[in-house]
């Protein structure tokens, strides 16, 4: 069975950090798998739990502009000590949503 996303993916790393008031303060950075400008899949080395709501900051390597918004985890899985995320923008404006997008159809 074939697998149907509603946005196109993009195999683009970005700079992420995600971080949570739960957590006093915990910042995590991680690798991106892919990006669309709907969300992120993210390899990263400590969970951060399905279901769960963060704020996360990305930043566009071209122009190191940082985009930050309010994300939620939507699924998790381990793989061998790592954690592999699935992401959804939960509070991207239009703006934002657009930069995001340019960037992944101009680079």
């Amino acid at each position: 069975m074939s697998e149907k996303r509603q946005f196109k993916r993009f195999d683009k790393k970005v700079k992420i950090a995600i971080s949570g008031s739960d957590l006093f303060n915990y910042q995590q950075s991680g690798t991106t798998k892919n990006i669309s400008n709907k969300g992120i899949a993210l390899s990263s080395p400590v969970s951060i739990g399905s279901g769960k709501i963060r704020t996360c900051k990305i930043t566009i390597p071209e122009n190191n502009e940082v985009i930050e918004t309010v994300i939620k985890v939507v699924w998790e899985k381990e793989n061998q000590g790592e954690y592999l995320l699935g992401i959804k923008f939960i509070d991207l404006d239009e703006k934002l949503s657009n930069q995001i997008q340019k960037y992944l159809l101009d680079s």
